[in-house]
Formats: structure tokens, C-alpha cells, sequence
């Protein structure tokens, strides 16, 4: 119920109240309710266009945070794909490093297949 508003256990106190008033008291008294009545709704009027500043305010900030965040992702992405090339060109130079090493220590090539290796066994003795 509405702030000036008599209550239902308050009605018998109201009867109290306004029992021994004349038509112009009564008519006063309630004029005097209904100012109260209006001023509590002008209360709720600045309360709920407060609450609507809010959460417009409060929606912005989330359509920000939300492109931010939208660009985060675009930027983990780019970098995580920059990253796996990375790691492409870095095992592909890795095994070319390893095909070559036996230069480097002045050895023979080794074999390239498992059957070459049996090929090369066989020959030696």
C-alpha cells in the first residue's frame, strides 16, 4: 500500500479520527491524505527515473565492456594463431636442423626409412 494510505489494522484508528469531524474537517482531512499520497508518488517518480538513469548507464557500460571484450577475443585469437606458426616453423626448422646435424659432426646421413636402415645392416656385413 501507498505511504499515507490508512492500513487495514489502522481503519478502526481512521473511523477514530475522523468520527467527530464536520464535512469540512473530513473534507480537509482528506485533502490532506491525498497531498501525502501525491508526495509519496512523486517519491516513487524520482526513485524509478533514478533506477532507469541507472540502468541505462548500466547497459552502456556493458555494450563497452562487451566490443572490449569482443576485441580481447580477436586479439587472443590473432596471437594464438601467430603463435602455432610459430611453433610450425619452429619444429620444421627443429627436424631440418636434425637431418643436418650429421654434417656438422662430419657422419654419414642416416637412414630415412626403417627399411633402409635394414638395407644399409645387411650390406655392411
Amino acid at each position: 500500500m501507498f505511504a499515507g494510505a490508512p492500513q487495514p489494522s489502522s481503519r478502526a484508528a481512521e473511523a477514530e479520527v475522523t468520527a467527530g469531524m464536520g464535512g469540512v474537517q473530513l473534507l480537509a482531512h482528506q485533502r490532506s491524505l491525498m497531498q501525502q499520497q501525491d508526495e509519496s508518488l512523486g517519491d516513487i517518480l524520482s526513485s524509478v527515473s533514478a533506477l532507469r538513469r541507472t540502468s541505462a548507464a548500466i547497459g552502456e557500460e556493458v555494450a563497452l565492456q562487451n566490443g572490449m571484450l569482443d576485441a580481447l577475443d580477436e586479439d587472443v585469437e590473432r596471437t594464438g594463431a601467430a603463435l602455432r606458426h610459430a611453433e610450425q616453423r619452429s619444429a620444421a626448422l627443429a627436424g631440418a636442423r636434425s637431418k643436418t646435424a650429421h654434417v656438422d659432426r662430419g657422419e654419414p646421413p642416416p637412414p630415412a626409412t626403417w627399411g633402409e636402415a635394414a638395407a644399409e645392416t645387411c650390406a655392411l656385413q
